[in-house]
């Protein structure tokens, strides 16, 4: 058809459902990439700071490991402190988002409702237009993605502390 030039192109008439839809796949998939994208950032902001609380208690980890602690044992410290800090990190993001979006929703979901239903001929005046839905399993992703990303910071700092002489690092606090 294109070489005879008619071209075809489809589009849903009388309702905008589909390209509602596509603009919600859309957006989920930017979704994804965003939170993929600051969880690196994350991560690279995290190795900084766990390295640092890791690097400033070596002294407490060499008396550990000269009175007998193992590597696993010390290894399963850090990686506790990790996993708590990355929740605590989730629950606070969470309840941001939550409170951001509640004000978002009371100060244009009635204008956007009034509109929407205009524009699409609703005979239900009963709906409401809301700018977010609650998808567990969208906030699954991101705590996982959180702890995911407080986990993988942690491995670096803690390898090169497990390594270190106890010894060594009991002089040289001195």
């Amino acid at each position: 058809c294109a070489k005879q030039g008619r071209y075809f192109m489809i589009m849903p008439f009388g309702s905008s459902s589909l390209a509602l839809e596509s603009a919600q796949q859309g957006f989920q998939k930017i979704f994804r990439i965003a939170a993929a994208v600051i969880a690196i950032i994350a991560a690279l902001i995290m190795v900084g700071t766990i390295g640092r609380i890791i690097a400033d208690s070596r002294r407490e980890t060499a008396v550990f490991r000269a009175i007998g602690a193992k590597r696993l044992d010390i290894a399963q410290i850090y990686v506790t402190f990790t996993i708590f800090l990355t929740l605590l990190i989730s629950l606070f993001a969470v309840t941001a988002g939550f409170i951001i979006s509640q004000v978002f929703q009371a100060r244009w979901a009635d204008s956007l409702t009034m509109d929407a239903l205009v524009i699409y001929n609703s005979q239900d005046l009963t709906k409401r237009f809301n700018l977010y839905a609650f998808e567990p399993k969208d906030l699954m992703y991101l705590v996982l993605l959180t702890v995911g990303a407080g986990l993988i910071s942690a491995i670096i700092p803690l390898l090169s502390n497990l390594r270190r002489s106890p010894i060594k690092d009991m002089r040289d606090e001195n």
